[in-house]
């Protein structure tokens, strides 16, 4: 399973894969991280979102239901 994770983190952009990383992994707040990477909190929130529905879509094709 965790080979399956690896696979998903790096299905993604390197700066998606460090959000999702720190955000999800680490759970470092979002404001947080819009702070060391001075970015707005929306911002980071929305590229957040992101990333949640590149993850689901990952899973979902291999019939992962999330």
């Amino acid at each position: 399973m965790l080979e399956l994770l690896e696979e998903a983190l790096d299905s993604l952009m390197p700066e998606e894969k460090e959000l999702a990383v720190k955000v999800f992994g680490e759970r470092v707040p979002v404001s947080e991280y819009a702070k060391n990477h001075n970015q707005h909190r929306t911002t980071a929130s929305s590229r957040k979102e992101v990333v949640l529905k590149k993850l689901r879509a990952f899973f979902k094709a291999r019939g992962f239901n999330i």
